[in-house]
């Protein structure tokens, strides 16, 4: 599998593949983890791009010099919520900022200057092979391995699938992605979103799965075509005689088998 369409023309990248000695506080929100401690996020985003960093909504607020926030008044109350809930005893970094509400503008009593949001099988890569990242839910309390296993199961039905796919190309040290705007799960990149577009995009099947239609095939291969990307299918196979509950501790002896989807213009090759 090679690598396609660079955005850069540095020869030498010398990019850390894990953040290795990094020892960082995520929070699962029940959709996703997120990291709010500004030396985290540049420590783990920097060392292997994991997690996005969205950015907030901006607006420009007309004489003066830079833009501001525009929160809604519900928006402006959960923050309020927060203030009151977390205060100063959480490792979240609040600067203060002036925001808009209702034409006025006002202090934002719970800016948060960065997020890192990482989706579930990278958390818990992070969490359970790199061991660089503890995860807490809302209340501040440690989430155990185990428990967090489970939340994630009961999050995606097709957790394990996943995440053992994960594992199965992160061992061939691609920068994984979320595939969710290509119809995919994963997208795979040689170096990172900010180096190279995506060379592949990634659907993950189960053993036994029901298959996919001939339209659904045809709609994948033409959105990678047309965004200048290849399809890899992986199956994944589960272990016999291993209950679903001792998935976690037999990672290791589920097998992965890729299929490769490449389009060929025969008349190139005359």
């Amino acid at each position: 599998m090679l690598p396609i369409k660079s955005k850069t023309k540095a020869k030498n990248i010398d990019i850390k593949p894990f953040p290795i000695g990094v020892s960082a506080v995520g929070y699962f929100t029940g959709l996703d983890v997120e990291i709010f401690d500004n030396p985290s996020i540049k420590a783990i985003h920097e060392s292997g791009c994991y997690g996005i960093n969205p950015k907030p909504r901006q607006a420009t607020v007309y004489g003066q010099e830079k833009n501001i926030t525009k929160l809604t008044e519900a928006e402006y109350k959960r923050h309020l919520d927060w203030k009151k809930k977390f205060g100063e005893n959480s490792s979240f970094e609040c600067d203060s900022e002036m925001v808009e509400v209702n034409n006025e503008t006002v202090s934002d009593p719970f800016n948060i200057s960065d997020t890192l949001v990482l989706f579930p099988e990278e958390a818990f890569f992070l969490h359970h092979i790199i061991e660089c990242l503890k995860i807490q839910d809302l209340d501040n309390q440690i989430i155990p391995t185990k428990e967090l296993w489970r939340k994630f199961c009961k999050l995606k039905e097709s957790f394990v699938e996943r995440y053992v796919t994960y594992l199965y190309l992160k061992s061939k040290n691609w920068v994984i992605k979320s595939g969710i705007k290509f119809g995919g799960h994963f997208l795979l990149y040689k170096h990172g979103p900010h180096l190279n577009h995506a060379s592949f995009i990634v659907i993950v099947s189960k053993e036994g799965a029901k298959r996919k239609s001939s339209i659904e095939y045809h709609t994948n291969e033409r959105v990678a075509e047309t965004t200048g990307k290849n399809l890899l299918y992986v199956e994944v196979y589960f272990p016999k005689n291993v209950k679903p509950e001792d998935y976690l501790e037999n990672i290791d002896k589920f097998q992965c088998k890729e299929l490769f989807i490449h389009r060929i213009e025969i008349e190139k090759q005359k």
